[in-house]
Order: structure tokens, then sequence, then C-alpha cells
């Protein structure tokens, strides 16, 4: 099993069931402590620094095992297979958040090894003839071969912060890196799925009542993920209906997965059984000679930052994915 997705959710069961069991080994949030412990190693490192000498006292006895093996030049990259299970770990820590793992729980995951695949699919029942043809249905997986999407989360910290003594540096550097990721990823999910055949509707101005017509309007579907603004996720847990959902996200019913969005104004409904995902992993490298764009507010102008010259250093995430399928997403506009 190749597929980072199909690991990180396997990563929780088995983290479950070893808690359940009272196994001893490392659980996923372990690992994902380790992921978030290295990524801020190799932002401490830089370009040119070793970041294995940096965790020499760390606590986690993930980091202390997988630094004993780990070089500088693999560390940095996150390429090895070491590597790869604390990035896993740290994406299924996250994954109520993500929009991507979120669509994965339903759609048809393929594995990023694969340079082509066919799906198709048919039946026959006794009221068609001998003789009569059996019509085969192909799933539309040509998406797999297109150019994937790529999200780079950016987080930029001062010099100062980041040499912080004790853990300060560390916890503002973790708070960042949840949410820029998944704030990243999340706008490029939306940016591929809604296109010109995406089915516009207008919204009540109850958030339960639009989620109930953008879910009649998407068309049959195993799953749906529903993209929700943070304001409508908080109303909707709220709701009697709820059977687990919280202000971010969460399980609303059986088949109906939110994820709240922050700076989203409408309701985006995504028909997720209906779409292929084809998910390349997390990868994480510094940046310290940079020019990066920077604004104080998302209303306020921008102006391009030179890392060095600031004192600054920062961590590129990237995450690179592919979504396809046939399916129409329906995005529920505000109340006028």
């Amino acid at each position: 099993m190749s597929d980072p997705l199909q690991i990180a959710y396997l990563a929780r069961a088995r983290s479950a069931l070893e808690l359940a069991a009272g196994s001893t080994g490392p659980t996923v949030e372990q690992k994902a402590a380790a992921f978030r412990e290295v990524a801020f190693a190799v932002l401490k490192a830089g370009q040119d620094g070793n970041p294995v000498a940096l965790l020499s006292s760390s606590h986690n006895p993930v980091t202390q095992q997988f630094t004993k093996s780990a070089s500088a030049f693999v560390l940095a990259d996150l390429g090895d297979a070491a590597a790869a299970a604390l990035s896993e770990a740290f994406v299924a820590s996250v994954a109520e958040s993500s929009l991507l793992d979120a669509i994965a729980k339903y759609a048809r995951v393929i594995p990023p090894n694969f340079s082509h695949a066919l799906l198709a699919s048919g039946f026959s029942a006794d009221v068609v003839r001998e003789g009569d043809p059996r019509v085969v249905r192909r799933f539309n997986l040509g998406a797999v071969e297109v150019e994937p999407t790529k999200s780079v989360a950016i987080v930029v910290l001062s010099k100062e912060l980041a040499n912080a003594a004790g853990t300060a540096g560390l916890r503002a550097f973790e708070a960042e890196l949840t949410s820029s990721i998944a704030r990243a990823c999340n706008a490029a999910v939306l940016g591929q799925l809604i296109d010109s055949s995406t089915i516009d509707i207008a919204g009540s101005g109850d958030p339960l009542a639009d989620l109930r017509a953008g879910l009649a309007a998407a068309g049959p579907s195993s799953g749906f993920v529903v993209a929700v603004p943070a304001g409508a996720a908080a109303d909707l847990a709220t709701r009697a209906e709820n059977r687990g959902a919280g202000v971010r996200g969460g399980t609303f019913a059986p088949g109906i997965e939110l994820v709240a969005v922050d700076d989203l104004s409408a309701m985006t409904i995504i028909p997720a059984s209906r779409l292929v995902v084809r998910d390349f992993g997390l990868t994480v490298r510094s940046a310290g000679h940079a020019d990066v764009t920077m604004a104080d507010s998302s209303s306020a102008p921008s102006a391009s930052v030179s890392l060095f010259q600031t004192g600054c250093i920062g961590l590129l995430a990237e995450r690179s994915f592919v979504l396809g399928g046939d399916a129409q997403v329906v995005v529920v506009s505000s109340a006028s």
C-alpha cells in the first residue's frame, strides 16, 4: 500500500486499536508531534544547517528514534520511509480540517505511483435477454494523468522567535503550521473543483435549509463533503439534527462531512464518491533567502519582503494532488 491518504487513515485506525489493547508503541499523536518537531528543526537549521543536531534534546521517543538513522539531507527533504511515516501521521492528525482528506473517505483513491488508471463497471439482470449487450460504464479517471495541483503553505518566523528559550517558538510554529497547511490545501481543492459546470443556487439564510437544498441539487453520492463558512459551521453544530460535528466541522450525519473554511462566503457541496483522488503526500523544506509577499490583513495591500534582510526564516510545506471525476459541485450562495 503506497497511497498516503490510505496509509494515514490506516495509521489512525491502528493507533486506536493499539491504544485499546494497551500497546506501548508510538501513537499517531506522538508521530505527528515528531513531524512538527522535525519541521521546526528544518526551519531553524535553514538550507545549510544540520536539523539532526537541533533534535538531540527532544523528549519524544519517536523523534529520538528518527534522528538515530536520519541524515541531514534526508531529514531536510523528508523523503525516506521513516520521514514519510511522520508526514502521514501529521496528515491524519489534521484530517478533520482538510477537504482533501474528507473527500478521500468516499472517493476512489489512486496510488501516486500509477501512470495510468482505468475503472469500469456494469451489471446484468434477468431482464437482459441472452445475446443482448452488457453495458459497462467507464468511470472517468483521465485526470490522473494531468499535472498535479500543488498547495504551498508558508510559515515565517523571526530568528529571535524561532530561537526563543523553551518551547515558545515551537508552540507558535505548530499552530501556524497546522492552520496554514489546512488553508492552503482547502483553497487549492475548491479552486480545482469550482468551474463553469458548478451548480449555483440561492441561499435562504438558514444554514440547515441551505445544506438540504445543496444536497438535493448535487445528485446521488455515497458521501458528501461540505465546505462551510465558519459561522454556518458553528450554527449547524448546535442543531438537533447534528450527530457529531463541532464548530470546525466533522460528521454532521452519516455520509455528510462538514469542514469549516475561513474566509468562505458560500456553502459548497461536493459529491465525494463520484471523484477520484491521487495524493502525492506532504513535504517540507526551509527558505532563508526567499522574497515572500506579506500583508497585514486580507484586505490590506501586500508587499514583497526579503526574509534574509528582515532576519526571518521560513518553511514551505508542499502537498500535491489530483482530483478528477464526473461530480458537479453545488455552491449555495449567501442570502442577499
